[in-house]
């Protein structure tokens, strides 16, 4: 501990400098930790026969998009579903970061 070396008149002010190190330790940690789960969420293995679907459906959807009777509303939904993961990746990031 700091405070048994200080002037008494600073011992207040160095308890609450300790505090706050030892909060933002803390916090950092919880960070860290946050991180680590939502690195662990993000990454995940997929099967053989999920891959195969996967592309065949990434091949396919061109002639979805550029089908005439693809209504707006549909193109609207298939761009939310491909952005809204990555959106959320990026904010759960960005939110765990220290502002300043």
């Amino acid at each position: 501990m700091l405070s048994t070396t200080l002037d008494p008149a600073n011992r207040l002010v160095a308890a609450t400098l300790e505090k706050r190190w030892n909060d933002a330790l803390v916090d950092l940690e919880n960070v860290k930790n946050h991180h680590l789960r939502f690195r662990r969420e993000q990454h995940r293995e997929i099967t053989a026969e999920q891959r195969t679907k996967l592309l065949a459906l990434a091949r396919d959807l061109p002639r979805l998009w550029n089908n005439p009777g693809t209504p707006a509303k549909d193109k609207k939904r298939m761009l939310r579903l491909l952005i809204k993961p990555k959106f959320q990746a990026l904010q759960s990031v960005t939110s765990c970061m220290p502002v300043g």
